[in-house]
C-alpha cells in the first residue's frame, strides 16, 4: 500500500499564486491530498483553490501559527509537505524533501534557501536575521542548520503527533524546528531555489516585528527548555560580578578581620546571594524538565507501538 501524503498549503491573499502552487504539487504528487488552509482571505484565493479540486479549509483565527497548529490537528498522514502558497518554493524539488523521510534518515526535512545564488530574492536583513538565529540555535543545541525560518519543509506523522505549538504568527517555523530539536527528532536541510514573488503579490512578512519575536521565541524557549544553562549562567556571571567589590572585602578581612568598605561588602553578599539562588533554580527546573522529558519519552513510545507498520497491516 502507498505511502499516504499530505501537501499543506497555508494561504492568506494569495490569488495570484495559490493556482499554480496547486497545479505544480498537483502535477509532482498525483497520488497525494493537496489541502489549503484560507487564514481569512479578503480575495479569491479560496475560490481559486476550489476550483482546482483540493480540499479548502478556513481557519478563522488570523496567524499563521493558528494555521499550522489545524494542520497538525485535523489532518492525518503518512507524510506531510508544508509549503507556502506564495509561488516561492518550487515543487520540483519535493522528492528531494520526501526521499530522506521514506529512507529513515530524518524526520523532518527543510527546503534551505541558504545559498550564494539567492541573493537577489533573499532580502538581506531576512538573510542575517535568519543567520542570527540560526547561529543561536546553533549555540543552545549544537545543530548546524542554517535556514531556521523556511516555509518549505516535509516532516513525518510522528513528528506531527509530537510537536507542543503554542507561537501564533510568523515564528511558527523557528518554533518547529526547535521543537523537534528538543524532542531528539532529525532534522536535515536540502538545498531549494527560492523564487521571486509575481507582480502585485505582496509579502506579509514585517522585517523588524517578525524579526523580534523569532529572537523572543527562541530566548523563551532556551529558558523554558534548558533552565539549567540559562539560570545556572545568570547565577555564574552574578557570582563573578561580585568578586569584584568582594575583593577588597575578603582582602580586608584577611589582613585585620575587619571590614572598612561597607557597601561594597552589602554588594558583595547580594550578588553572591542571587548567585546561589540563580543556580539553585536552574537546578530545580533541571529536574522537572528532566521528568517531563522522562514523561514525554513513555508517551511517545507508546504512541509509536500503536502506529507502527506492523500494526498498521494487521
Amino acid at each position: 500500500m502507498a505511502d499516504k501524503i499530505a501537501v499543506l498549503i497555508p494561504c492568506y491573499n494569495e490569488k495570484l499564486t495559490i493556482g499554480q502552487v496547486i497545479d505544480d504539487f498537483q502535477a509532482k504528487l498525483p497520488d497525494s491530498s493537496i489541502y489549503v488552509f484560507d487564514n481569512n482571505s479578503t480575495d479569491c484565493s479560496a475560490e481559486v483553490a476550489s476550483t482546482r479540486g483540493v480540499h479548502v479549509i478556513k481557519v478563522p483565527k488570523q496567524g499563521k501559527g493558528y494555521v499550522v497548529r489545524a494542520m497538525f490537528d485535523l489532518i492525518a498522514a503518512d507524510y506531510y509537505i508544508m509549503v507556502d502558497a506564495d509561488g516561492t518554493y518550487p515543487a520540483e524539488h519535493v522528492h528531494d524533501l520526501l526521499e530522506p523521510l521514506k529512507d529513515g534518515l530524518a524526520d523532518m526535512v527543510v527546503g534551505s534557501r541558504v545559498g550564494a545564488g539567492h541573493k537577489k530574492t533573499f532580502r538581506p536583513f531576512h538573510r542575517f536575521g535568519n543567520a542570527l538565529v540560526a547561529k543561536l540555535i546553533h549555540w543552545i543545541w549544537r545543530t548546524n542548520l542554517k535556514d531556521i525560518m523556511s516555509g518549505y519543509r516535509a516532516y513525518h506523522s510522528t513528528v506531527a503527533r509530537s510537536l507542543p505549538l503554542l507561537t501564533v504568527g510568523f515564528e511558527i517555523e523557528t518554533e518547529m524546528t526547535i521543537q523537534a530539536l528538543d524532542k531528539g527528532f532529525t532534522i536535515i536541510e536540502r538545498p531549494v531555489p527560492y523564487g521571486v514573488r509575481p507582480q502585485g503579490s505582496v509579502s506579509k512578512l514585517n522585517t523588524f516585528r517578525d524579526g523580534i519575536k523569532v529572537v523572543l521565541l527562541v530566548f523563551n524557549i532556551f529558558k523554558d527548555y534548558k533552565p539549567l544553562t540559562f539560570f545556572g549562567g545568570i547565577g555564574i556571571l552574578l557570582g563573578l560580578v561580585s568578586l569584584m567589590p568582594g575583593y577588597e572585602v575578603i582582602k580586608d578581612f584577611l589582613m585585620d578581620g575587619s571590614i572598612e568598605h561597607i557597601g561594597a561588602a552589602v554588594l558583595f553578599v547580594g550578588g553572591f546571594v542571587l548567585s546561589v539562588m540563580f543556580i539553585h533554580i536552574g537546578l530545580i527546573l533541571h529536574s522537572v524538565s528532566w521528568k517531563l522529558k522522562e514523561l514525554y519519552g513513555v508517551i511517545r513510545r507508546s504512541q509509536t507501538e500503536k502506529y507502527s507498520p506492523h500494526d498498521r497491516n494487521k
